[in-house]
């Protein structure tokens, strides 16, 4: 006895509609994850931007403090707002800008140098965020002059 097997050359030659529509469901699977990880990757390639650029306006504020003469530089500086450039201050920030600087005496009110904090506060891609950089500043150059205390300049 022969077992013969019969062909369909219809099934043979196209898909059926539930493979077209499982196909189909699994490529938009796919597609949803792949674009969500870009989406999530580019943001945390922008955070790591905004903190380049965070950090490198904190170098430059700390570095134009300490060349401005001891006797200025609190006057000047105090309480200072600053702008950083592509980054946006957070919401409800009283002076609308990202940088400030805030000077208080050494510890145990020594007023022969200054704890400088210089602080930036933006609104970035993945929420609000805060970088700051604390230094004690004092006179080593000798510059002449007295420094205006800081009660005079105002702590508000």
């Amino acid at each position: 006895m022969e077992i013969t097997q019969r062909n369909h050359p219809r099934a043979s030659r196209a898909f059926t509609l539930i493979e077209v529509l499982l196909a189909a469901s699994v490529l938009v699977i796919a597609s949803v994850a792949l674009a969500a990880t870009m989406a999530q990757s580019g943001g945390i390639g922008d955070s790591g931007r905004e903190e380049m650029v965070a950090r490198n306006a904190l170098r430059a504020c700390v570095a134009t403090l300490a060349s401005t003469p001891f006797d200025r530089v609190a006057a000047d500086f105090h309480n200072q707002g600053f702008d950083v450039a592509n980054l946006t201050p957070q919401t409800g920030d009283a002076d609308g800008r990202c940088g400030e600087v805030v000077f208080a005496y050494g510890p145990g009110g020594d007023t022969s140098y200054y704890t400088v904090t210089v602080r930036i506060r933006w609104r970035g891609r993945v929420g609000d965020r805060v970088m700051e950089s604390v230094h004690y500043l004092a006179n080593v150059r000798g510059d002449t002059g007295a420094p205006t205390p800081l009660e005079e300049i105002g702590q508000g």
